[in-house]
């Protein structure tokens, strides 16, 4: 195997790895990456909001978790 596999492999051991899910920069505290998905983010779904009675609150520009 080569180092790039090893390193993949370890990573998922340590329960790092892509994703699908969608955050909001309402749900970000670090000012920097609020900014960036102001700036680049599309409008969407956020997986992390949801409103007192569960539902998802209203779209709002989101950006794609990297792990």
């Amino acid at each position: 195997m080569g180092y790039e596999n090893d390193l993949m492999m370890k990573l998922e051991e340590r329960g790092y790895g892509t994703s699908t899910k969608k955050v909001c920069s309402c749900c970000i505290r670090d000012e920097y990456l609020k900014k960036l998905i102001k700036l680049n983010g599309k409008v969407g779904e956020c997986d992390y909001c949801k409103g007192q009675n569960g539902k998802k609150l209203k779209p709002e520009r989101s950006s794609q978790l990297k792990n």
